[in-house]
């Protein structure tokens, strides 16, 4: 029985070394064919869960699949910058190297009827063979990008919109702009703890004496093997530093901006910010109303009177205290007379709306007190330690499944993933009550009690509670261990930097803009394959596994990362 064409080009494939372009595409089109995929299909999956019986629409699966098999499909315009690259260095080497009696420069140059001087400069041009993979990377990317944009601007136009600012294809570009800029940074980092330069500045001019012979030798490279090690813990501990305060400093601005501009974040990281803080939207909404002056305990709100009190109805509470109207602006003896009057009895001597409207429905549901902001923020770790372990689970089991699935079979290897994944979740949860209590502690608990005299328009605006609350939420950052505490700050670094960037521009500067990010994109992507091939150790986290498995394929994903050799 012959084999079926599949089978037989399986097979070609499967013959060829794992570096070879043709496996690098296959990889890195699959990977990034199933995270595109893979939101919708997980959405079909659970909406079928829920069906019950009932017809499942699965019309957005069958729509994104065939958008994505398109040649501007991501997963097409990834393999195309990923693989590119090596595809087109392979083909130049194939025709430089040609025995025959005019070489492909000579052939291209009477193609084009170039003039004489150009014709012998390109006659006699020769493509270093360490700048020409970079630089082939860099023409592959370029196209991979155009992909991009086009199949971004057809999904545009289905949906009857025009080409506008920021574009489609943003938040991937930052991602790659991030990581690349981090494998500078630790290339350049490693470099200044290597052992030559740490073996020179030991060894002063670098003259060894023959009178103290081999013994002298020796004691200098041992003390420069110690002063290496040294230097590099001292740079690990920095490093893990840097990373927190960048964690601290990022998601300060991007809780900021999701109360206040949530439009300069990516729908989704909204969504999913929105899902873990199990924040009414109609409390978001004052709080937006309140930093505009719309909504305000001086001057009323009569546009917006109702928003709350509908809010508090549904959690079981009197509608006076969701109005504006009635709740004290100040605190003082003032607010405890009327708080008696709302039957309110938690906030004696300060205003604001009472804290019950901020803990939400969480307290009632599990049968707790709502207005204790001690017990909210327990609560609070608690709902957020269930959900960031159903997160944080298959994030430290699944790469070990993929690489070494045998070793899930030791207690030992099961015990130290199962505690990462626990302090991994105690750090996210205690990131969730930390924002909500440090909230609590400026309106309620603490500062406001202190300054009666200051309105709650301030406590409850935009540099009141919730900027503090983001300014605190983020130092849960030092409870993750510090290798993860890298990832966390990759993480949030794009994001961060995309709410710096324009809400909007004009159409006659959207071409420039289009350029700018297209060349930002291109030397990223360049800069990330050349650390893949020549230094793997300057990438870190998922960049690092990214690339080792779209480059080498599953068995780069095993290697244990060796120290520097030491040669004196």
């Amino acid at each position: 029985m012959s084999d079926t064409p599949i089978q037989r080009w399986w097979t070609i494939v499967s013959a060829l070394e794992p570096t070879h372009p043709a496996r690098t595409a296959l990889r890195a089109y699959s990977l990034a064919f199933t995270l595109s995929l893979g939101p919708a299909l997980v959405k079909t999956l659970s909406s079928s869960i829920r069906a019950k019986g009932r017809r499942v629409d699965v019309a957005p699966l069958v729509q994104l699949l065939a958008k994505e098999l398109r040649h501007d499909g991501f997963a097409f315009a990834v393999a195309t910058a990923a693989a590119g690259g090596p595809a087109l260095s392979s083909l130049w080497n194939r025709f430089a190297n040609s025995k025959q009696n005019f070489s492909i420069r000579q052939r291209f140059a009477t193609l084009l009827a170039l003039p004489d001087s150009l014709k012998k400069r390109l006659e006699g041009f020769d493509l270093p063979q360490e700048h020409q993979l970079v630089l082939f990377n860099a023409v592959a990317a370029a196209v991979g990008f155009n992909f991009l944009q086009a199949g971004g601007k057809r999904s545009l136009r289905e949906k009857g919109r025009q080409p506008s600012y920021p574009s489609p294809t943003l938040d991937f570009t930052l991602l790659l702009v991030v990581r690349a800029m981090d494998s500078v940074v630790q290339s350049f980092i490693q470099k200044l703890s290597s052992p030559s330069i740490t073996l020179s500045k030991t060894n002063g001019n670098g003259v060894n004496h023959a009178q103290n012979g081999t013994s002298r030798h020796t004691s200098k490279d041992s003390k420069a093997s110690t002063v290496t090690k040294t230097l590099h813990k001292a740079g690990s501990h920095v490093a893990t530093q840097v990373d927190a305060f960048v964690f601290w400093v990022c998601t300060s601005r991007i809780m900021w901006c999701f109360f206040y501009d949530p439009h300069r974040l990516p729908r989704s990281y909204v969504k999913w910010i929105a899902t873990l803080a199990h924040l009414d939207s109609r409390l978001i909404r004052t709080l937006q109303l309140i930093k505009s002056n719309d909504w305000s305990y001086i001057a009323g709100s009569p546009k917006n009177l109702g928003l709350l009190q509908e809010y508090a109805v549904e959690l079981g509470l009197p509608a006076s205290w969701g109005n504006p109207e009635l709740v004290p602006a100040y605190g003082g003896a003032a607010a405890t007379a009327v708080w008696q009057q709302l039957g309110v009895k938690s906030r004696p001597g300060v205003g604001g709306i009472p804290c019950e409207l901020v803990h939400g429905k969480l307290g009632a549901k599990l049968g707790c007190p709502t207005r204790s902001c001690h017990v909210n923020a327990t609560l609070r770790i608690y709902q957020g330690l269930i959900q960031a372990l159903a997160i944080y689970l298959p994030v430290h089991f699944i790469p070990t499944l993929l690489t070494r699935p045998s070793s899930l079979l030791q207690l030992g290897v099961i015990s130290r993933l199962a505690a990462g994944a626990l302090r991994s979740s105690a750090f996210l949860s205690s990131f969730i009550a930390l924002y909500y209590y440090a909230v609590c502690c400026t309106r309620t608990l603490v500062l406001a009690r202190l300054f009666p005299s200051i309105s709650h328009q301030i406590w409850d605006g935009p540099y009141g509670g919730m900027f503090v609350g983001s300014l605190v939420c983020g130092s849960s950052i030092w409870i993750e261990n510090g290798k993860r505490r890298s990832e966390m700050a990759l993480y949030v670094l794009p994001r961060a930097l995309r709410t710096l960037l324009p809400r909007k521009l004009s159409a006659k500067w959207l071409p420039l803009a289009s350029l700018f990010e297209g060349g930002a994109f291109v030397v990223s992507m360049a800069v990330l394959l050349h650390a893949a091939a020549e230094q793997p150790d300057s990438l870190r986290g998922l960049s690092r596994w990214t690339l080792s498995f779209v480059t080498k394929g599953f068995d780069a994903l095993g290697e244990k990362r060796e120290p520097p050799e030491h040669k004196p």
